[in-house]
């Protein structure tokens, strides 16, 4: 038998895979599925807009899905970028996001913390619709535009602070201008006053999204 000693030996290697599924979510954005169910999302730029929540990349393990975290560099979250993740419980959003687009959050029923960075100047229609869980939340200075019906349906929240009331900074007696307007509740006319549908005047079935509320802060 011949063998030459100096042969060195072929080591087979294992490849451990150490997360659930990755792929691409931008122009220079990528995304990455842990098993620890953390999603998160890297690079520069935006996270692309979407037409449904099912035509997300990782809407075929959106039960898998506890907590998103967006990464600096990330300045634009796309339209239902991360909507109908019923089981995500928590989101981290850096500094430097400039917008959330609509239905960014929709049906997240579970979701009860997020930050809203100081940098984010825009909130579409719809971006919270349905976030359930959601007990509190902080709408920064920097926001001039909050969509209709931003948190219709988060029936949990019992506190908020808002940088003005209704859709942008500064409209008056418009429909638009009403307390009501980011729940998706319309007001009235009334010779040169828009009233909002609210508590004590609060009518219709969803009366309980209004009543629980505890607190309310305004920082013009």
């Amino acid at each position: 038998i011949n063998a030459n000693y100096n042969t060195p030996l072929k080591t087979a290697t294992k490849h451990f895979v150490s997360f659930i599924a990755s792929g691409e979510c931008g122009t220079s954005a990528t995304w990455i599925l842990g098993f620890d169910g953390i999603l998160t999302v890297s690079g520069t730029g935006a996270i692309k807009s979407y037409s449904s929540a099912e035509s997300t990349p990782w809407y075929q393990h959106k039960d898998s899905i506890k907590s998103v975290v967006v990464s600096d560099g990330i300045t634009k979250i796309g339209n239902y970028a991360f909507a109908d993740l019923s089981k995500l419980e928590t989101a981290s959003l850096p500094l430097g996001l400039a917008s959330i687009g609509w239905s960014a959050f929709y049906g997240c029923a579970s979701l009860s913390e997020i930050n809203i960075p100081e940098t984010v100047k825009s909130i579409g229609y719809y971006a919270f619709y349905d976030c359930a869980s959601l007990k509190s939340i902080t709408i920064p200075d920097a926001v001039t535009s909050l969509g209709s019906f931003t948190f219709y349906g988060c029936n949990s929240l019992e506190e908020i602070t808002l940088p003005f009331v209704g859709a942008e900074r500064g409209i008056e007696g418009t429909e638009e201008s009403v307390f009501g307007y980011i729940f998706g509740y319309e007001g009235w006319f009334t010779g040169d006053v828009y009233f909002t549908i609210f508590s004590p005047f609060v009518q219709g079935e969803n009366t309980e999204s209004f009543v629980k509320f505890k607190k309310f802060f305004f920082h013009f």
